[in-house]
């Protein structure tokens, strides 16, 4: 709390009244009404722009890898759209094979971008279903999207956050690079398998 606290706008004291404060809500309503949050599921980047026309701050944490490419058109241009001028959106975005995650359906065995082997149609019938969909794209894919919809990129910052187990770039298949620009380095695609992207209105 004391290292929060060195870091917030609020005082040490403050900060535990509003936690305590949370902890007596008794409902996802009453603790929206609290924190001012305004909660829309499911919904469509119409139904927010009824809601709030403009925004200061947009964020996302580990989610852009679980849009469709079509999806993601729609939000960098409701971004191009919405964003005020000289305010920022930061995306934290997740580049690898979730099956290579820890958990229940984890394989120790394979590159965290073994994913990259597969045609789109394999891994379509094999892998890709609504409750864990991954889009298997790298970072320069959201820098192409920045570049089409006329977004400034104030900072790209790409990370190898765990132990790498590499994959042979001339196993990527053909259906990833044709998702990308002719002139793009095959090697990119498994740089990073974190990256966060600052991005602004032009």
């Amino acid at each position: 709390m004391k290292l929060i606290a060195s870091k917030s706008i609020f005082s040490k004291q403050e900060l535990k009244n509003k936690i305590d404060q949370i902890k007596k809500t008794e409902s996802l309503t009453t603790l929206f009404a609290l924190l001012n949050i305004t909660y829309i599921a499911p919904y469509t980047f119409h139904d927010v722009l009824n809601q709030f026309k403009s925004f200061d701050y947009i964020s996302s944490q580990v989610v852009l890898e679980h849009m469709s490419p079509k999806v993601l058109n729609e939000l960098f241009q409701f971004t191009k759209k919405s964003i005020n001028r000289g305010q920022f959106c930061v995306h934290t975005i997740n580049f690898i094979d979730h099956f290579a995650n820890p958990g229940l359906f984890q394989d120790k065995s394979i590159s965290e971008f073994n994913f990259l082997r597969y045609s789109d149609s394999t891994w379509k019938y094999w892998a890709e279903n609504t409750i864990a969909y991954t889009n298997r794209l790298s970072y320069p894919y959201y820098l192409e999207l920045c570049e089409k919809h006329k977004l400034k990129i104030i900072n790209f910052i790409g990370e190898n956050y765990r132990k790498r187990n590499e994959l042979n770039s001339k196993l990527i298949h053909k259906d990833i690079l044709k998702k990308y620009s002719p002139t793009i380095a095959i090697e990119d695609l498994t740089r990073y398998q974190r990256g966060t992207l600052i991005i602004s209105k032009v």
